[in-house]
């Protein structure tokens, strides 16, 4: 693509050289229809403006065509990810906080209703 890019860009240069009243939507028209079908069809749809535009949406595109670049992400655990969104989010998350540190995640139930009653009694009198 870059170097479509370039080979493009000499000429364009040449032709503005010789008529500089060229008009820029031919240019970027043109510069679309010699670009790959594959590339063509998804920079159509921005309906780039300018050619700088749709330049750089076809590299974009062409880096989409390359293939996703597969990066190793570590799964968080959602219950030390919940109860780090707590703390940080309510000025009295410790009471939260502890009620869930006490009360790890398991297939059972985390709480009673009383229990809940009570975090949540105490929760709202903090706040």
């Amino acid at each position: 693509m870059v170097e479509y890019i370039t080979l493009f860009d000499d000429l364009m240069h040449q032709l503005l050289a010789h008529d500089p009243l060229v008009n820029p939507a031919i240019l970027t028209g043109k510069f679309i229809d010699g670009l790959k079908p594959e590339i063509r069809a998804p920079l159509l749809l921005h309906k780039p403006k300018d050619l700088d535009t749709a330049s750089s949406l076809a590299i974009l595109q062409e880096e989409v065509l390359a293939g996703p670049v597969v990066q190793d992400f570590k799964k968080l655990d959602s219950y030390v990810s919940h109860k780090a969104a707590i703390e940080a989010t309510t000025p009295s998350g410790i009471v939260l906080a502890q009620f869930l540190i006490a009360k790890p995640p398991t297939s059972e139930p985390i709480a009673k209703p009383d229990e809940k009653l009570s975090a949540l009694m105490t929760y709202r009198k903090a706040r």
